[in-house]
């Protein structure tokens, strides 16, 4: 039998490039305009989002996020009870707008509409290869019930799963397969598309369905983010949101206590297929299956104000040497 031949396209992650400096006229860092689209329905005055780990974003990164205009979204490793609380407490301090995650099946169906009665306006369908029949028909099932919220659909990683997702009437697509920090997708399975590569594709895409429909989809790039120059090329290929696990690790919002390791101080972070996280919230590895991803102490920073103002200020850096 004889296998598939290598294609000849060359990927690219996001440290295989750099921008051009281009001609500006902007005065100042601080006159450039940040606002973007998170889905199709609802917008934010900076381009982050924290990621929907269980070691990142509770209620007290929602809350962080909110202040400095991103959003955080609730993570789905927690009883449904527990969550909804979280929601209500977050709707209380008028938070807007609300992001949850959920899985596939019927249980994460159901756990979608409690969610959107405790006041949830975006639903992240969070699975690791949404290019998926489930995800399709979790998607379909969700917008023919409740079409008023908006559903983000994720990770995907190719031209094709983006054609689709966006025919089947997703309001934002996340982007990225086996690019985050505490990943190990890419080498356990083999598959996978460095990121920048498969944002590139999933724009073309995006703009195809543009055209064609007049309806504009947002796209969030999701792993490989490591600096704020990295979210400053992402916006310029094409994203619209940077959705960010790692730059915000080990600070005093994320949850978990910070614990003494040899007198210095850290926090717990770890991928949401690693074996901690699946002992944490699955109740271990199960037979016939692996983990794609690992767990690994953060130093504790503090808290993530100034973590975020220098992410910011960076970006604003980034968009007046494009002249943006």
């Amino acid at each position: 039998m004889m296998g598939n031949k290598i294609p000849s396209k060359i990927a690219y992650s996001f440290n295989d490039v750099m921008l051009e400096p281009k001609y500006t006229n902007i005065a100042s860092r601080l006159h450039t305009d940040l606002e973007s689209r998170l889905s199709r329905n609802n917008m934010l005055p900076i381009p982050i989002m924290s990621t929907n780990m269980s070691t990142i974003t509770e209620l007290d990164m929602m809350v962080a996020m909110n202040k400095y205009g991103g959003i955080g979204a609730l993570h789905r490793f927690m009883p449904i009870e527990e969550a909804t609380d979280i929601v209500k407490e977050a709707y209380k301090q008028h938070l807007h707008p609300i992001m949850a995650s959920i899985g596939i099946g019927d249980s994460e169906y159901e756990r979608a509409i409690k969610l959107i009665h405790a006041g949830v306006d975006i639903i992240l369908l969070d699975v690791a290869h949404a290019h998926s029949e489930m995800v399709f028909n979790q998607l379909y099932r969700l917008n023919q019930s409740h079409p008023f919220v908006d559903y983000i659909v994720g990770n995907i990683a190719t031209y094709d799963s983006a054609k689709q997702l966006l025919d089947s009437g997703a309001d934002g697509l996340r982007v990225g397969i086996g690019g985050g920090s505490r990943c190990t997708t890419r080498n356990v399975t083999g598959h996978g598309i460095p990121n920048l590569t498969a944002l590139i594709d999933v724009v073309q895409a995006r703009d195809e369905h543009l055209y064609i429909n007049n309806d504009y989809v947002p796209i969030i790039i999701d792993g490989g983010i490591k600096t704020s120059g990295d979210i400053v090329k992402a916006l310029y290929f094409g994203a619209d949101v940077a959705c960010l696990g790692g730059m915000l690790s080990g600070t005093e919002e994320t949850p978990g206590e910070v614990i003494n390791i040899d007198g210095n101080a850290f926090k717990k972070y770890y991928g949401m297929a690693s074996k901690d996280a699946q002992d944490i919230h699955r109740n271990g590895i199960k037979k016939g299956t692996t983990a794609e991803g690992f767990s690994e102490p953060v130093v504790y920073r503090g808290s993530v104000g100034p973590i975020l103002d220098d992410i910011v200020g960076g970006i604003r850096s980034g968009l007046t040497y494009s002249g943006a």
